[in-house]
C-alpha cells in the first residue's frame, strides 16, 4: 500500500466523509476496521487496511470521532476535509476549504477560481458549514480570520499575507 493510500484511509477515518467530484459532500457513516476483515466500511465500499496499521487506525478513528462529537477539533476537521478532497481528486487539482456559515464564502473570502471540478458544502453537526472546492487556478483572499479553523488549502500556490495565488498544476 502506498503512503498516499494510507493517508487517504486515515483522512476518511478522521472525517467519516466521502467527497466525490461533482457530487455534494455528505457525512457518511463509517465503521472502524475489524481484525477479522481488515477492512474499513464506508459509504460506497470498503478500504483495505494494512494489518500492522489496524490498531492504530482504530485508535485514531475513536479519538477523532469523539473530538468531533465534542466539537473540540475544528482544525482537524478542516485539515481532513482538505486532505480528503486532495486525494479524491487524484492529487491533480488545487484545493481550498473555507468556512461558509450560510453555504457561501461571501463576506469572508474574495475568490476568483477557474476550472472548478468540484464545489461542495460540507456540513457536520456542531460545526459551521465548510465549502470545499477543487479547481485549476485562481486567487483567494481571506478577508476574515486565518488559521485552520477557517481555511486550508493544498496544491500549487504562492501566498502573500492573506492572499493565495494558485497556479495550474
Amino acid at each position: 500500500m502506498k503512503l498516499w493510500r494510507s493517508t487517504a484511509v486515515a483522512t476518511a477515518l478522521l472525517t467519516g466523509a466521502v467527497l466525490v467530484p461533482g457530487l455534494p459532500a455528505a457525512a457518511a457513516p463509517i465503521e472502524p476496521a475489524t481484525a477479522d476483515t481488515g477492512m474499513v466500511t464506508m459509504a460506497g465500499g470498503s478500504v483495505s487496511v494494512l494489518d500492522g496499521a489496524l490498531g492504530i487506525a482504530n485508535q485514531i478513528f475513536s479519538i477523532v470521532q469523539e473530538q468531533v462529537r465534542l466539537q473540540i477539533n475544528r482544525e482537524g476537521l478542516v485539515r481532513a476535509l482538505r486532505e480528503t478532497a486532495w486525494y479524491k481528486t487524484g492529487e491533480k487539482h488545487n484545493i481550498i476549504v473555507m468556512v461558509a456559515p450560510n453555504g457561501s464564502w461571501e463576506g469572508r473570502f474574495s475568490c476568483h477560481l477557474v476550472g472548478k471540478v468540484s464545489d461542495a458544502v460540507y456540513r457536520y453537526p456542531g460545526y459551521p458549514p465548510f465549502r470545499v472546492v477543487a479547481f485549476s487556478h485562481g486567487t483567494v483572499k481571506n478577508e476574515g480570520e486565518g488559521g485552520y479553523i477557517n481555511w486550508a488549502y493544498r496544491g500549487w500556490f504562492d501566498r502573500n499575507g492573506m492572499t493565495v495565488h494558485f497556479r495550474k498544476p
